[in-house]
Parts: structure tokens; sequence; C-alpha cells
């Protein structure tokens, strides 16, 4: 199941189209974006089942995967010169990361995908919840 598209990709392209006679075909835009799902699946199957498919889910991954292909495309129309003035001001692989860092700490949680769900309902005498915690020794 694909994430995104090659015309979802061109958004963040305003003046550039991806055809065969182009710095970057949509072929290669395609290889992309099929690549960066591939490594995206990788990493949210630790915590979620892949592929994601609830909608408000789909449209954080989508985000996600674009940003990382058009940085690819920000960094190989850079190498030859061919870069736009936002690609000299934006940094979409960081915003990338720090998105699926988010969503891999569980700081963004993905709704319907979840593979475990943890609760933990024990109270206290004040009818408080009580928040497990684990102590280290320093011997170790």
């Amino acid at each position: 199941m694909a994430y995104a598209t090659v015309d979802e990709v061109e958004y963040y392209f305003q003046k550039q189209d991806f055809g065969a006679s182009d710095p970057i075909s949509s072929t290669q835009v395609q290889f992309m974006l099929d690549s960066w799902e591939a490594l995206l699946n990788r990493r949210l199957s630790a915590i979620y089942t892949v592929p994601i498919t609830d909608a408000d889910d789909l449209k954080i991954v989508k985000e996600i995967q674009c940003k990382y292909v058009a940085a690819d495309i920000d960094d190989i129309l850079k190498n030859i010169g061919k870069f736009s003035v936002d690609s000299k001001i934006r940094d979409l692989r960081k915003e990338a990361d720090a998105k699926l860092d988010k969503i891999l700490k569980r700081e963004i949680l993905l709704s319907s995908t979840n593979k475990t769900t943890v609760s933990y309902r024990k109270l206290n005498d004040d009818g408080e919840a009580i928040v497990p915690s684990i102590k280290m020794e320093d011997n170790y």
C-alpha cells in the first residue's frame, strides 16, 4: 500500500515537474517513495501493525514519507546546481526525522494500528492510579 504519490511530492517543488527530460523523473521519485515506504514500515513495525491503514494515521505517515523523498530530491538538485530557493532554507529531512522520532517515542500516537496496548489500573489507598517505576541499582 503506497502512502504517498509522485504528485504529492511535487507539492514541495512548485515549479518543478518530474518528467522524463527533467533532472529527476517520476520513475525516480516513485523508486524513492517505495524505498522510504519500506524503511518507514521497518521502523514503525516495532510498535505498529504495518502498513498503516487508518485515514488520520496515513496523513501523518504520508507527510513524513513526502518530506524524506523531497529532502533526497533537494540533495540531488543541489549537487547538480539546480536547487530552488526553498531547498536552501528548508530542512525537510530534519522535520521528517523529528516527527518520526516522536512517533517512535510515542509522543505522537497513531490511532488504530497499535500492536500492543498496555493498561495499568492499580489504585493506591487514595484512589489515585499507581504509576509503575523501575529503580536501577548503582552496582550493575
